[in-house]
């Protein structure tokens, strides 16, 4: 129980972040989703650093579930992406979607390789 109840803060909270880092950019006119990218690289970069805490056992596993499973379960959105790329297809802007979709991934993975390595140094 003790589990469940630190992955559902963590959710909650990371779930508020994602909403407070949308609310930033709500007014963005281009077809670019900035929420949910900075979102995504932010959660990224933090899952990349707490990994290098949790191999070296520097947080409990209370603490690698709250932060890891909920808070960056949280405030990363895969689905918001998923249909952000949805809607870009639909109105006829494939290459915005393939250029929005290659850059999630591309500068996911840098932002999990850069938390790692900090995480390390």
């Amino acid at each position: 129980m003790q589990s469940a109840l630190a992955v559902f803060l963590g959710g909650g909270l990371g779930s508020l972040s994602r909403f407070l880092v949308g609310k930033i950019f709500e007014d963005n006119t281009s077809w670019f989703f900035f929420g949910t990218f900075s979102s995504n690289m932010l959660s990224s970069f933090i899952l990349g650093y707490l990994v290098t805490l949790a191999a070296s056992k520097s947080i409990s596993e209370e603490w690698q579930l709250l932060l890891m499973v909920g808070f960056c379960g949280g405030f990363s959105t895969f689905s918001t992406f998923s249909l952000e790329n949805y809607n870009l297809i639909q109105s006829g802007n494939t290459s915005g979607a393939l250029i929005y979709t290659a850059l999630s991934l591309l500068l996911g993975v840098l932002c999990i390789y850069l938390g790692i390595r900090i995480g390390n140094s």
